[in-house]
């Protein structure tokens, strides 16, 4: 909150800094209309860094915004919530007003998966034979990995795409040939797709996660693909 005596600025309403590198609630203080928000996605496991958005975010005094902060998944082969968000209502994935995309996880060949964040997130990459996982865009989750058309194996599979909030599931098919999860995002990134046979084993990478901003509340935004490797934070200080 600002006062002004005629044109000069007599008072500054302000708080401290705050930053959350846990799931936790935030009180807009009283005179508060606008804050700073600097969110940051955790990695994939072993994978693709997690995306960053900066933004000036438009509150209302007294608001509860609830702060979502993305972890490194556990395995690689499973999508878990490796965004971080800011929403209003605590289990309500459609109340997000921030997302930043968490990166793709890797495959038993690859340590790398598609980069976080963005409008789209990034595509994981292949060692051949099977595709890798596309990144979550605006309006719909990445495609997952599958096998190429026409190569012969023992066993493949295609892996699940990505869905609104959480990224798809990497494909686990036996053997070594074992795709990397998606990470998550407003949308999130596909999984990777596995396949093996005498020949041997070919894997892919999940996509990342895309992010987000809400277009009336958030102005001035920055994104940044593949800032963060690791855990993910978020920032809120003074407009």
């Amino acid at each position: 909150m600002q006062i002004y005596k005629g044109a000069t600025l007599v008072y500054t309403r302000k708080f401290d800094p705050v930053t959350f590198t846990e799931n936790g609630t935030w009180v807009v203080p009283a005179g508060i209309r606008k804050i700073a928000v600097d969110c940051v996605a955790a990695s994939g496991n072993g994978g693709g860094a997690g995306g960053r958005v900066r933004c000036v975010l438009s509150v209302e005094p007294q608001t509860v915004l609830y702060l979502v902060v993305g972890k490194v998944p556990a395995n690689w082969y499973t999508a878990e919530y490796n965004a971080s968000d800011v929403r209003t209502t605590a289990d309500d994935l459609n109340s997000r007003l921030i997302v930043a995309g968490g990166g793709g996880s890797r495959c038993n060949h690859i340590a790398s998966g598609g980069a976080g964040g963005g409008l789209t997130g990034g595509a994981g990459s292949t060692t051949g034979y099977v595709t890798a996982g596309q990144g979550g865009t605006q309006e719909s989750g990445g495609a997952g990995g599958y096998p190429t058309v026409g190569v012969s194996v023992g066993h493949a599979h295609t892996a699940a795409s990505g869905a609104f909030g959480l990224g798809g599931n990497g494909n686990v098919c036996g053997y070594e040939g074992n795709g990397g999860a998606g990470g998550a995002g407003w949308y999130g990134g596909g999984g990777g797709s596995g396949a093996w046979n005498k020949v041997g084993a070919f894997t892919s990478t999940g996509g990342g996660g895309s992010s987000y901003t809400h277009p009336t509340f958030c102005t001035n935004v920055e994104h940044t693909q593949g800032f963060n490797t690791g855990n993910g934070y978020i920032t809120i200080s003074m407009a």
